[in-house]
């Protein structure tokens, strides 16, 4: 289970049938992390799926349950650490 700060900008990719641009479109879209989906009570109420994130998209205001999302800020630390390994 990964857990984020409330409100830690990151994106998630965009699924292929939702492309309307063609292959010039985005490919992400800008969201913020809400919780963790093994927390939720309110969105998704029957379902249990500890590794999805729940996040609001940017541009719609739309809440959704994904396991897609890519947030930056962890990206860069695993990689400072895993530099700081080699030397």
């Amino acid at each position: 289970m990964n857990l984020h700060p409330f409100g830690e900008p990151g994106f998630v990719l965009i699924e292929k049938q939702v492309f309307c641009d063609g292959k010039l479109g985005d490919v992400r879209e800008r969201a913020l992390y809400l919780c963790n989906d093994h927390f939720n009570c309110l969105h998704n109420r029957f379902s249990d799926v500890p590794n999805a994130n729940i996040v609001i998209y940017c541009s719609k205001g739309n809440i959704k349950t994904t396991d897609k999302p890519i947030f930056p800020r962890w990206v860069v630390m695993a990689l400072y650490s895993w530099f700081r390994t080699l030397g």
